[in-house]
């Protein structure tokens, strides 16, 4: 299912696409062509960082693949790598891109941007060698405080889940655990101080 969206990209018509985002629905903005290019990926092709922004902000599908003509399996961030589009690839990774994803080829971004000579970008896109599990428990991890308890259980659930895992998930869960605990004795201490009565001196030169 195509899009305005998409059709105003690939005619370079940046304002109307802009326009069509802001008052798209989330099914528009994650519509796609035959071979799966998103409005996102069109608009990382052509490097346009603010409307790239846009999308991400309404609902787009940040790993989203698509079939170019010499491979399948390729994401915003594949094309970000392979085009040397460096701000684009920084507001992917920021926004939370996976650098682990292959393409059919078996590339990730990292690779692709090596394969095109764009080394400085290469730098900032190697995948990060973690355990796959610990990404839902940093995703977890960002509502920790929230009272919801099915969503305590199901942080405590993936924290043991991650007890037995790799070294890297095991150091961050115990940075996890240190804030917390951090949180918690800082709670406690604020709900400890005892709050005395203030006089002014006149009242108390009175008595």
């Amino acid at each position: 299912m195509s899009s305005r969206i998409i059709t105003a990209l690939l005619n370079q018509e940046w304002d109307k696409a802009k326009d069509l985002i802001h008052s798209a629905s989330v099914l528009e903005i994650m519509a796609t062509l035959e071979n799966g290019l998103s409005a996102l990926h069109i608009a990382i092709q052509f490097n346009q960082l603010a409307i790239a922004r846009d999308l991400l902000i309404r609902g787009a599908k940040i790993n989203a693949v698509a079939q170019d003509i010499v491979c399948q399996n390729m994401t915003p961030l594949h094309f970000a790598a392979l085009m040397g589009h460096h701000h684009c690839a920084q507001l992917l990774t920021a926004w939370g891109a996976d650098t682990s994803i292959k393409n059919s080829q078996g590339k990730t971004a990292y690779d692709l941007a090596l394969l095109a000579d764009h080394h400085q970008l290469a730098q900032t896109l190697k995948p990060t060698v973690i355990d796959a599990r610990l990404s839902s428990i940093l995703e977890l991890a960002k509502v920790q405080r929230s009272n919801n308890p099915f969503i305590k259980d199901m942080i405590s659930t993936k924290l043991l889940e991650l007890e037995n895992s790799t070294p890297e998930s095991k150091k961050a869960m115990q940075t996890l655990n240190q804030k917390s605990t951090r949180s918690k004795n800082q709670a406690t201490q604020e709900s400890n101080v005892i709050a005395f009565p203030v006089f002014s001196s006149n009242k108390l030169r009175s008595k």
